[in-house]
């Protein structure tokens, strides 16, 4: 950028050499060679080829510099086209709307018809999910960024997951005048969590994450065996209120790498207390995983007091 400003720069101060020539030559020309009709000439050949060949050069380098513009747009283009992304601007102020094809491939509609109707991006919202164009647009006048996740139904009656990251910009005077937006169709993802959550859910083991000391997780059957009626009652509690401090140790001992797929699967059996204070007995494994973008562990096991009293029994 700064060698091109710096080329700019060269050209305009040629243009402006050549006015001043011109002048000069007038100048002596006027005041010398009034007589001289075939110097006269040679003068006006000269100026004429001169400019000839500034606007030659001129117009090579700005050929020079819409290639590669033209080149910088069809990188940019390409790179659109390989991912599920589309970006959507639109300048409030003007009713001025900017939007990337890749839309149509993640909503299945025409450019042209996104176009003809600024709206048509709400009216294929699921209708569970408008309320969240109320939040959008308080976040908006405030001037926040947001970023939204809903679902939109496409012609031929798919639905998917759109994650839309809005950056709306305000005037001088703190109106909202102008709003970006990124979208990303996350549906994959968003279908593989739910797949992943219903297991969880459906488990008779009880299954948490923990990191960072405390509870981020647990599913419902952790929630009945450790006595608790709901999530909050268990989420932010030290992890060392249920599992025993040499346990840990021996957890943190493990080499739980992410990367390694021969990981032993190393099981505990401890006595812990439920919320009330009565005693049960548990087994449990731990294994590592990623919890919203950190490491943290997973720890999976049950009840097995009965069991062990069965065991005792006998």
């Amino acid at each position: 950028m700064k060698n091109r400003n710096e080329t700019y720069k060269r050209k305009w101060l040629a243009v402006f050499g050549l006015v001043a020539l011109v002048e000069v030559l007038d100048e002596i020309e006027s005041l010398v060679f009034q007589s001289e009709g075939l110097l006269k000439f040679i003068l006006d050949s000269i100026f004429l080829l001169l400019t000839m060949g500034i606007i030659f050069w001129m117009l090579k380098g700005l050929d020079v510099t819409a290639r590669e513009l033209e080149k910088n747009k069809l990188r940019l283009k390409n790179i659109f086209d390989t991912l599920d992304v589309a970006i959507w601007s639109h300048d409030l102020r003007s009713n001025t709307l900017l939007i990337t094809p890749g839309i149509e491939k993640l909503y299945g509609y025409s450019l042209d018809e996104f176009y003809e109707d600024y709206s048509l991006w709400k009216k294929v919202i699921h209708p569970e999910d408008v309320h969240i164009l109320f939040e959008r647009e308080q976040n908006f006048l405030k001037g926040e960024a947001v970023t939204s996740v809903y679902r939109i139904i496409r012609p031929d009656g798919e639905v998917r997951w759109i994650q839309d990251r809005g950056i709306p910009i305000l005037d001088h005077r703190g109106q909202f005048a102008d709003f970006t937006s990124v979208l990303f169709d996350i549906t994959d993802r968003k279908e593989s969590e739910d797949r992943y959550r219903s297991l969880v859910e459906m488990s008779p083991d009880f299954i948490a994450v923990y990191s960072r000391g405390k509870i981020d997780y647990i599913n419902e059957a952790g929630c009945k065996i450790f006595g608790a009626s709901k999530l909050e009652e268990i989420v932010g509690l030290p992890i060392s209120r249920f599992v025993p401090h040499h346990i840990l140790e021996q957890i943190k001992g493990i080499d739980l790498a992410l990367d390694d797929e021969f990981n032993e699967i190393v099981r505990f059996e401890f006595q812990t207390l439920q919320l009330d204070g009565k005693s049960i007995e548990v087994e449990m494994s731990a294994m590592p995983i990623f919890y919203e973008g950190r490491l943290a562990k997973q720890v999976v096991g049950r009840d097995i007091s009965q069991r062990k009293k069965a065991e005792k029994t006998i």
